[in-house]
């Protein structure tokens, strides 16, 4: 795990890297205005797909989730410890789906 506060140290983080991302775990609020959505751009335009797990207070945040793929679960703040770790197998399974489709 390589915790980072912005896109800067997040760049740099993915640029000392040998492999992408395993999984993304991210506040959507950031520091500077960014969000969690700038923050899966750039991993996706230096890594490719990345699943992501994103935390949220903003309850209109759902309501965006849709133009993101399935790879990509959002979760309430206050979720407890099953809900993360369903999401995180949920973003990590439709991560691995998506790839076979793209093999086959």
């Amino acid at each position: 795990m390589e915790p980072v506060a912005d896109l800067v140290q997040l760049r740099r983080a993915l640029a000392d890297n040998l492999r992408p991302p395993d999984l993304l775990l991210a506040d959507y609020h950031w520091n500077r205005q960014e969000t969690a959505a700038d923050a899966l751009a750039a991993a996706q335009a230096d890594s490719g797909p990345v699943p992501a797990v994103v935390f949220s207070a903003d309850v209109a945040l759902p309501l965006d989730a849709n133009r993101w793929s399935g790879s990509i679960q959002f979760l309430d703040k206050s979720a407890g410890e099953k809900a993360l770790l369903a999401a995180m197998a949920k973003a990590l399974d439709a991560s691995l789906t998506a790839k076979s489709r793209d093999v086959s």
